[in-house]
């Protein structure tokens, strides 16, 4: 084995130092992808950044096996914290409002009104995913695929077996629904296709109307 020189020695040293110094760089360039590719962090830090939500929307519902159950188009708006609209404009009309307090959920056709307490826990109101405050550690197993992240309910009881998202830049595209019978509702969103009520976040039970009060 031949001896390492003094000239040797200072250009393995000088090697040694850059090869340690460009180490620190990819790291340290590196670290966010890495922090990144941890579904749950990823998912929590994009719902984080949307404070609220306007589309227009088509919802489509079939059974385990494929048939067609029920299709719907409407518009919706989301904002936190915890409030929401979501009207169904065709084939038949509905809407459906949270205040931060109360669900409402009023069907013109029957001219019924069911009004229950917000609940703020994912596993029972997936809508929460968008509006709420909580954690998603204490709900769901996030996995990702691309773009599309699949949340899986930790509560046993819960009414849901899976609930995925997608996004597209940084905006929600795609939200489907596989309950615990297997029926799965795919609902696509699009860019808002008709006016929102002045205050959509408020809810004023019509005179006439059948309220039913679910605790």
């Amino acid at each position: 084995m031949r001896p390492i020189t003094a000239d040797r020695y200072s250009i393995l040293k000088s090697a040694w130092i850059g090869f340690g110094k460009l180490t620190a760089v990819l790291l340290w360039t590196l670290s966010p992808l890495l922090i990144a590719q941890e579904p749950v962090d990823e998912l929590g830090q994009l719902l984080d950044q949307l404070d609220g939500f306007q589309a227009s929307f088509t919802q489509v519902v079939t059974e385990e096996d494929g048939y067609l159950l029920d299709e719907q188009e409407g518009i919706l708006s989301f904002e936190k914290p915890n409030r929401i609209f979501w009207q169904v404009t065709e084939p038949y009309r509905s809407t459906l409002v949270a205040d931060g307090d109360n669900i409402y959920f009023y069907d013109e056709d029957l001219d019924q009104v069911r009004v229950r307490p917000w609940s703020t826990s994912p596993a029972e109101n997936p809508a929460a995913v968008f509006v709420g405050e909580g954690d998603l550690n204490e709900f769901y197993q996030v996995e990702k695929v691309e773009n599309t992240f699949v949340l899986t309910p930790l509560e046993e009881n819960a009414g849901y077996q899976s609930l995925t998202l997608t996004f597209d830049s940084g905006r929600p595209a795609r939200m489907e629904l596989r309950d615990s019978l297997g029926q799965h509702t795919d609902i696509q969103f699009d860019s808002l296709s008709q006016d929102l009520p002045a205050n959509p976040y408020k809810f004023v039970i019509p005179a006439d109307a059948e309220v039913i009060i679910d605790d």
